[in-house]
């Protein structure tokens, strides 16, 4: 089963944590998925790499095995020319993915308020049950190893799932392409944003951190993304009233100060790995 599982892995060394995985009961003979069940949130959440060609049935049969009525997206299908993520939407108007038909229920649709995102409603039936209506949310505005480049337009964002995932009562799954850089902080604010309203004051994030990682390897992968935690929960603080917005200016300038020059420190590098490999073409 070992062997098996790593061909269902888009990465060899992004591994997954028995206790935490979603298991499969309707795949065609197989439990297995790069996914993680993550508790704490406001919401049930699954964090789940993004699909290969190979494993769309299974993640549809994941869709309806656990409710999965909101889908977040938050990688594109291609970035910088490297394919993160099976195009895993129905040819035409319906698809039947192995146990699982999926039927497109509205065109793909941008926000007239947040060109970032985009919004797409399918039905999902396993083999004789009722199928559930689902909500798919892609989020255009969040680079590979980075952070969101509008963080009020992430906050529109943020708080569409929310309304949707409550009047809904169910999972929210949530993917990019390893399923644990954006994936993962994005798991993480909503666990600290919910710790926040409940208990009215800011968790550490490092508790945070580490409660995420527990369940779901590897979660959060880079300074930025942890920095944007903290700049997504001040956020939602400052709008729900915890706190004032001139305390928190001086993070917010140095905040993006630290994330230009991470930027710029990141061209740098990729420009020096460029000149690299084309010397040693020549």
């Amino acid at each position: 089963m070992e062997s098996e599982a790593l061909g269902l892995n888009r990465y060899e060394d992004v591994q997954l944590l028995d206790h935490s995985r979603v298991v499969l009961r309707r795949a065609g003979g197989i439990d297995y998925i790069h996914a993680s069940h993550v508790h704490g949130g406001p919401f049930p959440m699954i964090c789940t790499q993004g699909p290969l060609d190979r494993t769309i049935g299974h993640f549809w049969t994941m869709v309806a095995e656990n409710n999965c009525a909101v889908i977040v997206q938050l990688c594109q299908y291609v970035e910088d020319g490297r394919r993160k993520c099976a195009d895993y939407f129905p040819q035409g108007r319906s698809t039947k993915f192995g146990n699982v038909t999926v039927e497109k229920m509205s065109q793909t649709q941008e926000s007239p308020s947040n060109p970032h995102v985009k919004r797409t409603l399918f039905n999902v039936a396993l083999r004789g049950d009722k199928p559930i209506e689902v909500a798919h949310f892609r989020f255009d505005g969040w680079p590979d190893h980075d952070v969101p480049d509008n963080p009020a337009s992430f906050r529109q964002f943020r708080l569409s799932i929310l309304r949707q995932a409550i009047e809904k009562k169910c999972t929210v799954l949530i993917h990019c392409s390893a399923g644990v850089g954006r994936t993962g902080t994005y798991a993480a604010i909503e666990i600290a944003i919910r710790n926040l309203i409940q208990n009215d004051h800011l968790i550490q994030m490092s508790t945070v951190y580490r409660a995420v990682r527990n369940q779901r390897e590897r979660a959060i992968q880079t300074d930025l993304q942890y920095l944007f935690l903290h700049r997504a929960v001040i956020d939602a603080a400052v709008v729900a009233g915890k706190l004032e917005q001139a305390t928190v200016e001086p993070f917010l300038a140095e905040y993006e100060k630290v994330v230009k020059r991470k930027r710029r420190e990141a061209a740098e590098q990729y420009e020096k790995h460029k000149a690299e490999h084309d010397a040693k073409k020549n």
